[in-house]
């Protein structure tokens, strides 16, 4: 413990009776204190958690902003669950600021565009024992005062993006399991949703490959 006296060893003629301070003296100790209040202040610093040092955002933004996904199925309510995802990951695990449209220069948009179920497997009678569901998002990362594409699909192959990305998620459910249509779709946004916000990172976004 800092500045506690390390008692002399017993039977020792040459330290009995007398105290020795812990090695490196005051000025270590002083010296260790600043590493550490070093340290706390730069975790202080940091507007979220989740996210390594030495994040590098696609072309050095620090803040986006994220509509209301469009829905073009007849699925309604998959837009706002995964625009909220979308959001909430945002904010635990980049280091960006959500910021409204219109008042940055980077927006993330997103459209659910299909929405399906597959019977996988059935059981007596025809009964659905086991049952998927995919859901299929475009986004792209837009920048509003140059009109360029930040992140999306390089169709022409001229390595700069111009179309979005499209993104597939699927995930089962079985019904007599306890597993429900809802869970299943819960856990498609959900990934979908962290592959989106991966797409904010300079190693993972830009012009994405046909």
């Amino acid at each position: 413990m800092a500045g506690q006296v390390a008692l002399a060893r017993a039977g020792s003629p040459a330290s009995e009776g007398r105290c020795t301070a812990p090695p490196g003296g005051p000025r270590v100790r002083r010296r260790k204190i600043a590493v550490v209040a070093a340290l706390a202040a730069v975790l202080a610093l940091a507007p979220g958690c989740g996210y390594q040092l030495g994040y590098r955002p696609v072309d050095g933004i620090r803040e986006v902003a994220v509509p209301i996904f469009d829905n073009r199925t007849l699925r309604r309510g998959y837009e706002y669950q995964l625009t909220a995802e979308v959001r909430r990951l945002v904010l635990e695990t980049t280091p960006l600021h959500l910021a409204r449209e219109g008042s940055t220069r980077a927006v993330l948009e997103g459209a659910v565009v299909a929405v399906t179920e597959n019977v996988l497997i059935t059981g007596t009678q025809d009964a659905v024992v086991e049952s998927s569901i995919t859901i299929t998002a475009l986004v792209a990362l837009l920048d509003r005062r140059s009109g360029r594409m930040l992140v999306g699909r390089d169709e022409d192959g001229d390595g700069r993006p111009d179309r979005p990305i499209t993104l597939t998620e699927t995930q089962t459910f079985a019904p007599g399991l306890g597993t429900t249509r809802d869970d299943a779709a819960a856990r498609a946004i959900r990934d979908l949703a962290e592959r989106i916000v991966q797409l904010l990172e300079a190693e993972w976004g830009g012009a994405q490959g046909r």
